[in-house]
């Protein structure tokens, strides 16, 4: 079992009560307000009567960011928190946090993960079902890329990586030192999604453009031999970076939301 850096959220409440919750799990190298607050999406969600979350990674807190980037920080008036995050890998911890949030919420949570949150996203749906009313993965890597990342990160000698990576990590609000500690923390191995996949229901989003992930096929095509409820939507000319201000991928998500709201 490992400590790690609490996991770091931020809610943006809804002045009505009963509104269904959105987490938002982003991915390496980024921040929640980077990923989710500038890109549009806390706007566009609250304007469809959700509660949003979002939900940060370890080492990519407020203690890891660049000087720079914590004095551009511009999330503020929204109510921020954190919770003790310890498992056995980085994605169990924050699972686990993730458990402790929906308890405190009180009823299944739609989840929303980008490429590593995706991961994240992937597995609370699959060990915690009865938390999750839907979930979205988008930006899933079938590779994890870890190893290239931590030679790369340590100024080691590394293999041929995608330069997403590399632009990703030059352009991170995140310190190196942070970035470091979190490719070199205990992860979860590559899996089979035929073998390994949530039962609820499950939107797969990628773009065509998307060097590092794809377009989703290789979980798309695994749930299509399933009987979970499941939709893919592709994102035309996007890439692992853009694909975020797609608004083709908003509309998705909150029709998805829409679908499975009581």
């Amino acid at each position: 079992m490992t400590t790690f850096p609490p996991v770091e959220y931020t809610s943006y409440p809804l002045p009505q009560q009963g509104a269904p919750f959105v987490v938002l799990i982003h991915g390496f190298a980024a921040t929640a307000e980077q990923v989710w607050v500038k890109t549009g999406w806390i706007r566009k969600l609250q304007a469809q009567g959700l509660h949003c979350i979002t939900v940060g990674l370890p080492y990519h807190g407020q203690d890891f960011l660049r000087d720079d980037a914590r004095s551009a920080s511009t999330a503020q008036g929204f109510e921020k928190s954190a919770l003790p995050a310890k498992g056995k890998t980085y994605t169990a911890a924050v699972e686990g946090a993730l458990f402790r949030l929906s308890q405190q919420v009180g009823h299944p949570l739609h989840v929303v993960g980008f490429s590593a949150g995706a991961r994240i996203a992937w597995e609370f749906a699959i060990d915690h079902p009865e938390n999750v009313r839907t979930v979205t993965v988008a930006g899933f890597p079938q590779k994890n890329h870890i190893e290239d990342l931590k030679n790369y990160l340590s100024g080691r000698q590394y293999e041929s990586f995608d330069t997403v990576f590399r632009e990703l990590i030059d352009h991170s609000p995140i310190t190196t030192e942070g970035l470091l500690q979190f490719v070199s923390a205990p992860h979860e191995g590559e899996f089979d999604p035929a073998q390994h996949h949530p039962k609820v229901p499950t939107l797969v989003v990628g773009g065509t453009a998307d060097t590092v992930s794809g377009n989703g096929d290789w979980l798309y095509e695994a749930l299509e031999i399933t009987d979970v409820p499941h939709r893919r939507e592709i994102l035309s000319g996007r890439d692992h970076i853009n694909a975020l201000t797609s608004g083709i991928f908003k509309k998705a998500v909150m029709q998805w939301i829409q679908e499975f709201e009581p």
